[in-house]
């Protein structure tokens, strides 16, 4: 606001490097401080100033994991990025060609990678293991599109045909809605879960909601 109450418009993007045309896909906060992800950068904002990182290569998708966040480089595979710097994952080469759609942490030692059209992998902080499953096959034909653990025993992916699947942790399909039995539409576009852990389905066409308990 300024003196008289009104509310005014500050860029932060004045003399913050942003090149032209960038576009932001994701904004997080750890610690009060924000990060833009953009294809080329990540932008970091404390408040006071904006400090750009420079990406490896363009960044397809960017997740948060503790305080810090993993990202996919096109034609590389998998970076751990800190705040201030990006760290090739080693073994994370598979990741070059296969497009991330959703990251799911259990615990430091399994995180599920999940994939587009090629499946889940599953991540030990280590190294990857294919999750030869029956929510793998399914996803590779339904296009993960989103992904998200409602407890430490119930996960629900969102698909571009498909709607939304719900599977156990051993990657046992439990239940599937779409068009047919209650979503607007097949194409899920974003998961959300509160604090009551009622899932929004964001969708090609409109929202739904699912109690899932």
């Amino acid at each position: 606001k300024d003196r008289s109450g009104i509310l005014s418009y500050t860029s932060l993007a004045s003399g913050a490097g942003v090149a032209r045309n960038d576009e932001i896909w994701n904004i997080s906060e750890i610690g009060h401080t924000l990060y833009f992800q953009s294809f080329t950068s990540v932008y970091i904002y404390d408040y006071n100033v904006v400090k750009r990182v420079a990406a490896p290569s363009s960044m397809l998708f960017f997740f948060r994991v503790g305080d810090r966040f993993i990202a996919q480089a096109i034609d590389q595979g998998l970076y751990w990025f800190d705040g201030s710097a990006f760290d090739f994952i080693e073994g994370s080469e598979i990741f070059a060609s296969h497009k991330v759609h959703a990251l799911i942490e259990f615990s430091p030692g399994e995180m599920w990678i999940c994939t587009s059209n090629d499946g889940i992998y599953v991540f030990d902080g280590a190294g990857f293991r294919y999750l030869d499953s029956e929510i793998s096959g399914y996803l590779k034909e339904a296009s993960c599109n989103a992904g998200l653990a409602v407890n430490d025993s119930l996960i629900v992916f969102g698909t571009i045909l498909r709607g939304v699947v719900l599977c156990d942790r051993n990657g046992r399909i439990l239940d599937a809605y779409d068009y047919s039995n209650g979503l607007n539409n097949n194409t899920v576009l974003s998961l959300f879960l509160n604090s009551e852990k009622g899932l929004w389905i964001g969708l090609d066409d409109g929202a739904n909601y699912l109690r899932t308990n």
